[in-house]
Parts: structure tokens; C-alpha cells; sequence
């Protein structure tokens, strides 16, 4: 909003917006915010930090998806290949990730 003061000299017009839009917006400022920072900190302890990550990638994707299903509209041919590499990346640190844990655990030998 900063931006488009200074850079582009145009005045933010609050008193356009109605009642509906400023608690939509006070929502996804507050309580989404919120709720997805608690998520993400509780599954870095469970899943470890490279693997949250490796799925906070993908929430891109998963938008354009609901965006899809959701709305019907469709995705300019542009949006699939970051989408494909998304995915690819987050397949491929998933993969890393287990083979560092498995070369990391110790052999037990049974006598």
C-alpha cells in the first residue's frame, strides 16, 4: 500500500471499501495469519524444518487447484510449469531427507 502512495502517487480510497471487505480483510490479516503460523510451528517439531519447507512450496499449487475447482476458472499455460517444479522440488527433498535419515541411523549387529 506503501508502494502505490510513494511510487505511483495514488491515494489509498479507505471509504470505498464497505463493511463486508474490511472484516474480510481484518480475518485474513488476524486469524489466518495466526492459525498458519501455529501450524507451521508445530509441525516443524514434528516433521523437522526441511520437510515443512519442502510443503510450504507447494501452497502455490494447492491455491491454483482450489482456484480451479473451486471458481472454474482457468490457469494460463504459464502457471503449469512452476507448478510441475514445485512438485518436483518437493519430491525430490522428501527423498534427500530419508536417505540422510537412514545413512544416519546406526547398525545395531545381533550376536
Amino acid at each position: 500500500m506503501l508502494l502505490a502512495l510513494f511510487v505511483f502517487e495514488q491515494r489509498l480510497q479507505w471509504h470505498l471499501l464497505n463493511n463486508s471487505l474490511l472484516i474480510h480483510m481484518a480475518y485474513l490479516a488476524l486469524f489466518a495469519t495466526l492459525a498458519s503460523t501455529f501450524i507451521i510451528q508445530k509441525t516443524t517439531v514434528i516433521l523437522g524444518p526441511s520437510r515443512v519447507m519442502a510443503y510450504i512450496y507447494l501452497n502455490p499449487v494447492f491455491v491454483a487447484l482450489l482456484t480451479v475447482l473451486i471458481e472454474g476458472a482457468t490457469l494460463p499455460a504459464i502457471i503449469y510449469p512452476g507448478m510441475l517444479l514445485s512438485i518436483a522440488a518437493t519430491i525430490v527433498i522428501q527423498y534427500q531427507n530419508r536417505e540422510v535419515k537412514s545413512s544416519s541411523n546406526p547398525i545395531s549387529i545381533k550376536s
